[in-house]
């Protein structure tokens, strides 16, 4: 009987470890957060990610909404980009109105530049869209931003003339090649 106990509790025990084992696998997948925007979701590819899929969700479940951005491959998360829009944690995501991928800083990368729409939500204005421009720098293993660069896209002088991924660009290529490496921020 003793016998029995030993083996019945040595094979749950190795059940329990190949449990355990594939749970902690499964826990370091990054799951993408709210629901994909299917028509700005795009194939293509990276020099130093590959062939992937730029997938963009939107998640209204908590407020005020945001919005994410990912790298898949074979419809699993490889890489999740930094938050978008840096300014203002009240802000409140309402549509991406275009997505690019372009080499924006001549370093032979293509970035990605986003144009998307916020609302405040405050005041007799609240629910009136805005236009957000980002740059995300594509570096050796990872995309980063550039405040500076956010900041002067988005500046109040630059809002009215720079309102399309063509303007981002052309924009970016009048200013110092200093200013635009992506390196300094997230």
């Amino acid at each position: 009987m003793s016998l029995i106990r030993i083996v019945f509790f040595r094979v749950l025990s190795l059940i329990l470890a190949v449990v355990l084992v594939s749970c902690d696998t499964s826990m370091n997948e990054i799951m993408p957060k709210g629901e994909n925007i299917p028509e700005q979701t795009f194939e293509t590819s990276f020099k130093n990610f590959k062939k992937v899929k730029f997938a963009s969700y939107n998640d209204y479940s908590v407020g005020p909404a945001k919005v994410y951005f990912y790298l898949l491959k074979d419809e699993r998360v490889i890489y999740q980009f930094p938050d978008y829009h840096i300014w203002s944690t009240s802000w409140s995501f309402e549509s991406i109105k275009a997505v690019a991928f372009k080499d924006v800083n001549a370093d032979g990368l293509k970035d990605v530049v986003i144009i998307a729409e916020y609302v405040t939500g405050i005041g007799p204005t609240g629910m009136i869209p805005f236009l957000v421009k980002g740059v995300y720098f594509q570096g050796s293993d990872q995309f980063t931003t550039n405040i500076e660069i956010s900041n002067l896209i988005n500046s109040e002088k630059n809002y009215k003339k720079i309102k399309t991924i063509s303007a981002v660009v052309k924009y970016m290529k009048t200013i110092n090649d200093e200013n635009i490496t992506g390196k300094d921020d997230r």
